[in-house]
């Protein structure tokens, strides 16, 4: 049965209803294919050291991995939405908030995570996430005098998530019986920065989530589509397009290698 299938009434009548006032809304995560490394934690300061802060800014989204292997507690939590609010671009070092432009957390741990080489089997990432929402409920924190960023906010799986408003078109996956599943964003907002992200940051797959919730009840998910991943992007003056896709296990060769001397010498 089709996931969609499985929406709640009132999904359902926002979907298709003319006579109410709910909203069916689209949250979008997107998460950066180039994972950071911690290199030192300053509890005095409430800072983190990361090997290079140079891609990161202010009020980006990121996610810590690995934390108990550096120790039992660092005042930070594994797989929980942090906010950057302070960088010092001239030592790679970050402080970060729960909330968006919230107060800084309090590190609790001081020690190297990562000098040279490898210092654990597991040493501490950092993964950057983007959140993107097609409509919106709500001024976000992310508002300054300068300008008002409308969104929505939710806390899915106890996390304090903001999704920014952008004008977007989503064509959703259709979940036929053969072939992968495939899927497309139109983004019709076009900036410098969102440009330079694709051409320099995009180097790799990014993997991609979609989440379907009612305006009235942002803390629900009533459908998920996970699994994708970005294979291709394109733009033009007006318009990001980014085309989703699995990864094509059926296709998948086997073995993965050729039967030659180099990979199987005992067989000649």
């Amino acid at each position: 049965m089709s996931r969609l299938n499985r929406l709640s009434a009132a999904a359902i009548k926002a979907m298709f209803s003319s006579e109410t006032d709910e909203q069916l809304i689209m949250l979008i995560e997107i998460e950066d294919p180039v994972q950071q490394l911690v290199s030192e934690f300053f509890a005095a300061t409430e800072e983190i050291q990361l090997i290079s802060a140079a891609n990161y800014n202010i009020d980006d989204n990121i996610i810590f991995s690995n934390l108990t292997q550096i120790s039992s507690t660092t005042g930070l939590e594994n797989n929980k939405t942090y906010y950057i609010v302070n960088i010092n671009y001239s030592n790679n070092r970050i402080k970060v908030s729960q909330t968006p432009r919230g107060t800084p957390v309090n590190i609790t741990f001081t020690g190297v995570a990562y000098v040279g080489e490898q210092v654990y089997n597991y040493p501490v990432t950092v993964k950057r996430v983007f959140r993107l929402a097609d409509s919106w409920t709500e001024r976000l924190n992310y508002t300054t005098d300068e300008e008002v960023i409308y969104g929505v906010k939710s806390t899915v799986a106890g996390n304090n998530r903001e999704y920014i408003f952008l004008p977007i078109e989503v064509q959703l996956p259709q979940e036929a019986e053969t072939g992968e599943a495939s899927c497309t964003l139109v983004l019709n907002y076009v900036t410098p920065e969102l440009i330079e992200l694709i051409r320099v940051q995009l180097t790799k797959p990014a993997n991609v989530i979609i989440q379907l919730t009612l305006s009235s009840n942002t803390n629900y998910i009533e459908a998920e589509f996970s699994g994708f991943f970005i294979s291709n992007a394109s733009y033009s003056a007006s318009q990001i397009s980014l085309e989703l896709s699995m990864i094509p296990y059926s296709r998948e060769p086997f073995p993965a290698y050729n039967f030659t001397p180099l990979y199987f010498p005992g067989l000649f």
